[in-house]
């Protein structure tokens, strides 16, 4: 019983963690300081990012735009054309989450394949 509590302690620990970093994240990319964050603020981030790594060129430019776009139409849930705190963390948080599942997807039908291989390999063999 007591191991489930520290695992429990230490799951809502990293949670309140990854809530911090997305708040600081999302106050990063509120440029104006207006509380929320619109596309034009998002597409400045990104390409900023992109020109600290030396990926970003004038051809780059409508791809940071899209990405941008992207990015904003699954965060924006009310659709209002800017993106509030909680919007961008929940958000955030759950394309994380869909994510994870897409990973133990494919995982899982990786390892059901490599299964299914190994087996037809051992009925020709005998």
């Amino acid at each position: 019983m007591g191991q489930n509590k520290h695992d429990v302690i230490r799951h809502l620990k990293a949670s309140i963690i990854l809530q911090e970093k997305l708040q600081w994240a999302f106050r990063l990319y509120d440029a104006d300081g207006s509380g929320s964050i619109n596309v034009s603020e998002m597409s400045s981030i990104i390409k900023m990012m992109d020109d600290m790594e030396g990926s970003s060129d004038d051809q780059e430019e409508e791809t940071t735009i899209q990405r941008a776009e992207e990015l904003f139409a699954k965060l924006d849930r009310d659709g209002d054309g800017e993106i509030t705190m909680e919007e961008f963390v929940q958000g955030y948080i759950r394309m994380r989450q869909s994510s994870n599942t897409v990973r133990a997807s494919v995982v899982t039908k990786v390892t059901k394949t490599k299964s299914s291989k190994k087996k037809a390999e051992k009925s020709t063999e005998n």
